[in-house]
């Protein structure tokens, strides 16, 4: 086996994180891009290509780039085709323009790869089947069965934060819409503080720490959020029944507090007495969680063929 290194890219709601990976699953290389700093989504797909450019020619010597793996926040399809444009307006055509003349491309979702890493080289790799929600500007959802995630028929089993829920309301008989995301998503606690206090705050680290620190608005919203995360968190075990769930991204590994209140909530709801004791764990693999799996995607491919 040759000293093959795979480019690995993941495209989140407010940053974009790039890795360069061995076989072994170490982080040779690592950039980061804010972007939240640039104009436009054309600007950050210049910049992704430059700087992903630049991490591959800073490869070590005697090792060749075998491609590079994209894990981006939108429906991806089994054939790699980006099917929404919610967060980052681009197509597989646009990667493929950007990127391809650095190796083979492959492209999946975020949360897909991130579980794949974690599977392979994190918190995943004692369990036979696991559950992986990120939790960060959005939120996602993937069930993993040895080692690999679960696409579902159309690629588009992921969307535990964003499903729609109805349900009657108790007192005037209204049929309210529930999106988990709208309420527990860093970008939901964010615009939900800033309604209910009138007060500008950067992030909903921010709105963590001020819930610690006493500020009322902040305990509602971060109360509410927490509990309905953690109903979400019990559905996904009432459903799946996994050996372990795994979570990631940057609000559940920054935000220890509401990471456990979450966790807490969630085992209250949890059905069977047998699976109330099923492990609440935070990915092993951080922030580079989703890079270094859509690296490897690219990696175990080579291996395959």
């Amino acid at each position: 086996m040759d000293d093959g290194v795979a480019l690995g890219i993941d495209i989140g709601g407010t940053k974009v994180a790039l890795v360069l990976v061995d076989r072994r699953g170490t982080v040779i290389a690592e950039r980061r891009i804010a972007n939240r700093e640039l104009a436009d989504a054309r600007a950050l797909l210049e910049a992704v290509a430059r700087e992903a450019r630049q991490l591959a020619e800073a490869r070590p010597a005697q090792t060749s780039i075998e491609g590079v793996g994209v894990g981006i926040c939108e429906l991806v399809g089994p054939d790699g085709r980006i099917e929404s444009s919610t967060t980052i307006p681009w197509t597989r055509a646009d990667l493929d323009g950007a990127l391809s003349s650095i190796g083979r491309l492959t492209v999946d979702a975020d949360v897909r790869a991130a579980a794949r890493a974690e599977a392979t080289f994190g918190a995943g790799t004692p369990y036979p089947t696991f559950g992986y929600v990120t939790i960060g500007t959005g939120i996602s959802s993937t069930f993993v069965r040895d080692g690999a995630p679960w696409e579902g028929a159309h690629g588009t089993a992921q969307l535990l934060g964003s499903a729609q829920l109805a349900l009657p309301c108790p007192h005037c008989g209204r049929m309210l819409e529930i999106c988990l995301e709208d309420v527990a998503s860093g970008a939901g606690i964010v615009r939900r503080y800033r309604e209910r206090s009138l007060a500008e705050v950067r992030g909903a680290v921010d709105v963590i720490a001020a819930a610690d620190a006493g500020d009322e608005n902040a305990v509602a919203v971060i109360s509410e959020a927490a509990e309905t995360l953690g109903s979400f968190l019990a559905l996904f075990i009432n459903l799946f029944d996994p050996h372990a769930l795994l979570t990631g991204g940057g609000l559940a590994a920054g935000a220890q507090s509401f990471r456990e209140r979450a966790a807490e909530a969630a085992r209250s709801r949890i059905w069977a007495p047998a699976a109330r004791s099923t492990p609440i764990l935070l990915g092993a693999l951080g922030g580079n969680a989703g890079a270094i799996g859509a690296a490897w995607s690219v990696l175990a491919g080579a291996s395959a063929g």
